[in-house]
């Protein structure tokens, strides 16, 4: 047995109940049948759909168009277009009029805007609509009306702009970004470079030329084998063997060749990225003395580190136990370092997070991997709670035991949220682009509805 067709409930009842023949659309028993069966389509039909008919474009809706018109509904009802929408009936009543005449196949309009009274003020609106003729043969020019399929946009059209705010922000950020990156390239006293694996130079910056005289340009048509000095290409050969077996950064110290023949020294950092290498070289005074090289080295670390406010940078002993504190720690978690040096980490960690053994798990992966990192909610010593980015690096002494851990954490807090605002915008935005197929295809099954009266 065919099921039914679902009905509109509230306007169905009022299809039935209004006295048509004090309308210009006369009895309803004597409705042509181009009217009846589009009448009938649209009360079937759960997405919001109207008939306009005869020269005066008298509407017919169902109940999911009722929003669209607010509190005019039910007044409006079997009534004039003017008369439902009579602040836009200078722009509707031709458009309706000209596909009565046959000027227009139908119309397809997304995310039109209105000028709209509803709820006792006017606002903006944006509707993505379709228009297309119902064939009569009984009426002028072969159509007695038009079909109309309406989706509300607005609500949809904010968010889209709230997107586009963010985007343009985030791309504003990514500028400055780049500009930071640009001029610290420039700038930097250091050597920097792009490299593959194989020594080939991709890019250099300014410092090569003032240091060593070899401009970008030339350094593209060299290889790190042509500048090293040939009793260093052992050692640089192991770290370089390193990276490629998997091992993301590497330290190394020796001499490359000035334009002029002569030596310099530089300590190297190099980090992998994908097939390349990025490199950074410190010069070296080759006649200071090496140990305090390494003194001078730690207490301008110890310093740096210090200093530092916008990351918690402090050192744990091998079972946890807070050892170092600096000053970005104090700012991110709230405790002063007497407060909280001898005292397990653990207390930066949710009671949930303590309960499941995940600051003990995260601790053990950073000894058994070289590297621990996570995002996740912490505590602060009032008892607040912040996103946190943190990185566990061990330590290891120079016999190769582990003597602690190197704790690294960043509240992002703000980053999450702009992110999880982001993705619940595109989120949305995916829903109206389906809303806007779904349009599309109710205006193709109007114009196949078309076709069938015809």
């Amino acid at each position: 047995m065919a099921e039914k067709p679902l009905m509109s409930p509230e306007t169905a009842r009022l299809l039935d109940e209004t006295d048509w023949s004090q309308t210009p659309l006369g009895p309803r028993e004597n409705w042509p049948s181009g009217l009846k069966l589009a009448a009938g389509l649209v009360m079937a039909s759960g997405f919001p759909m109207a008939v306009r008919w005869g020269p005066q474009l008298v509407t017919i809706y169902n109940d999911a168009f009722m929003p669209t018109l607010g509190a005019r509904h039910p007044d409006v009802f079997g009534k004039p277009l003017i008369e439902q929408w009579p602040e836009v009936a200078d722009e509707l009543v031709p458009l309706h009029t000209a596909i009565m005449r046959g000027e227009h196949p139908g119309i397809f309009s997304k995310d039109r805007f209105n000028k709209v009274t509803r709820r006792g003020f006017s606002e903006d609106a944006y509707f993505t609509i379709s228009y297309s003729p119902i064939p009569e043969p009984t009426a002028p020019n072969g159509i007695g009306g038009v079909f109309v399929t309406l989706l509300e946009t607005t609500e949809q059209h904010r968010k889209d702009q709230q997107l586009r705010h963010l985007m343009h922000k985030l791309e504003d950020e990514i500028a400055q970004r780049t500009r930071e990156r640009d001029r610290v390239w420039q700038l930097s006293e250091d050597l920097m470079a792009v490299t593959d694996f194989e020594g080939a130079i991709y890019s250099a910056n300014p410092a090569w030329e003032r240091l060593l005289g070899w401009s970008e340009n030339e350094l593209r048509n060299l290889n790190v084998e042509d500048l090293r000095h040939p009793d260093d290409a052992a050692a640089a050969k192991v770290q370089r063997t390193r990276l490629a077996s998997g091992t993301q950064k590497a330290r190394m110290e020796n001499r490359f060749r000035h334009k002029d023949g002569s030596w310099h020294s530089f300590n190297w950092a190099l980090v992998v990225e994908g097939d390349l290498i990025y490199v950074i070289g410190r010069h070296i005074d080759t006649e200071k003395d090496v140990s305090q090289r390494a003194r001078d080295s730690e207490r301008d670390f110890r310093t740096l580190v210090g200093a530092v406010i916008d990351y918690a940078i402090f050192r744990l002993t091998p079972d946890g136990t807070v050892a170092t504190w600096n000053a970005g720690a104090e700012r991110a978690k709230g405790y002063l370092a007497n407060e909280i040096i001898g005292q397990s980490f653990r207390k930066f960690y949710t009671p949930e997070d303590q309960a499941s053994g995940l600051p003990e798990r995260l601790l053990a992966k950073a000894a058994r991997e070289g590297r621990s990192e996570v995002e996740g909610w912490r505590v602060r010593k009032d008892g607040t709670r912040f996103w946190a980015n943190v990185v566990i690096d061990p330590i290891y002494d120079e016999n190769g035991r582990l003597s602690g851990f190197a704790k690294i954490t960043r509240d992002i807090t703000e980053r999450r949220e702009a992110q999880l605002t982001l993705e619940q915008t595109q989120a949305q935005l995916a829903q109206a682009q389906k809303m806007d197929a779904l349009g599309q295809l109710t205006g193709s099954i109007a114009h196949d509805f078309n076709n069938m009266l015809m």
